[in-house]
């Protein structure tokens, strides 16, 4: 997952722009030092959720709307897995949903570049 993770965050941050021909699998286990096998699947991975596809003879190519796909695995990701745990730490926290919302509203003002 980390593998798969680090080329999503290039698909999503525009390193690896739409229909980009992404790394093979060997160059990729290569710099990241770990099996091929491993690479494959991290690749397979990405390829049944449609954030790459494969060219035959040419190598795996980052899908047209793979940043949109890489958000929207990410927010089920997190809606699924995360939220809930979130939740609970604001509510022992005594986080109110009003203070909440002032914080996110703040984060979002002096982010504007993300």
């Amino acid at each position: 997952m980390q593998l798969a993770d680090k080329l999503m965050d290039d698909v999503v941050s525009g390193r690896i722009a739409p229909d980009e021909r992404v790394p093979s699998v060997r160059e990729f286990a290569a710099d990241n030092q770990v099996n091929v096998n491993t690479a494959i699947r991290a690749y397979d991975y990405l390829a049944t959720r449609a954030i790459i596809y494969t060219r035959r003879g040419m190598g795996y190519f980052a899908c047209a709307d793979g940043a949109q796909r890489v958000a929207s695995l990410r927010r089920d990701e997190f809606m699924h897995n995360d939220m809930d745990i979130f939740f609970r730490q604001l509510h022992s926290f005594g986080m109110t949903p009003d203070q909440l919302s002032l914080l996110y509203a703040e984060f979002l003002q002096q982010n504007k570049n993300i």
